[in-house]
């Protein structure tokens, strides 16, 4: 239980609400993982006990050993509200050591395999308490890419951004909720960016061309007249 209520300290870290959402993103664009984690205190939970425990608590991006790497930590606070994101940007390589996937999920990875990539979780997702009577209430996981995806379980899909909701309904500890998505090694077109400077070049070569094609024919006419 103790081990159990580290890992999801470590994950949500607001042990002083009674309820909150929480967003998580994965940005893979190329061959960077970018994950971003965000909350917000409002209403009643905007207290200062909390605030400070958020600004000085270390999330840890990847504890494996000695090797000990924290997120990135912005906050904002108006009077009214408090949000704090997290920020950690893993490579290929690394981000099977990524420490908030593997404590909400009994089993984790992510594998490259002939010419795709696969993340793939077990079935359920254990961050939805922090103590016996402490809630999480949702939490969105959002993954975009400029990766082709294959095939995904995700709840919605909104051109390139792929959306996991997950509600705890019922007040339970863990809630089915496994999470694959296979991505092609294969990126999806950009939008197509004009390069000005050759543009230019090739039509003033187009109307020279054009030009010269016009005095020499002018000229064979004035010759035959």
């Amino acid at each position: 239980m103790i081990k159990k209520f580290k890992y999801l300290l470590l994950f949500v870290t607001v042990y002083f609400l009674t309820g909150c959402s929480i967003n998580y993103n994965l940005s893979f664009i190329d061959d960077k993982l970018e994950e971003k984690i965000s909350t917000t205190l409002t209403g009643t939970d905007y207290q200062e006990g909390s605030i400070t425990t958020l600004k000085d608590y270390k999330l840890l991006a990847i504890s494996r050993g000695l090797e000990q790497i924290e997120y990135k930590k912005q906050y904002k606070d108006d009077g009214k509200s408090f949000q704090i994101n997290y920020n950690y940007t893993y490579t290929l390589n690394n981000f099977n050591k990524n420490n908030i996937i593997s404590n909400c999920y009994d089993a984790f990875s992510f594998t490259t395999v002939d010419n795709y990539y696969l993340l793939s979780t077990s079935k359920y997702f254990k961050c939805m308490s922090i103590t016996d009577y402490q809630i999480v209430d949702s939490y969105k996981i959002v993954i975009d890419t400029n990766h082709k995806v294959l095939e995904s379980n995700a709840d919605e899909v909104k051109g390139n951004i792929y959306i996991w909701n997950i509600y705890n309904e019922s007040n339970e500890t863990s809630v089915e909720k496994p999470i694959t998505i296979k991505f092609s090694k294969e990126k999806v077109a950009g939008p197509l960016v004009t390069n000005w400077p050759l543009l230019i070049i090739s039509l003033l070569t187009v109307v020279l061309i054009g030009g010269i094609l016009l005095v020499v024919v002018n000229k064979k006419n004035t010759k035959d007249k």
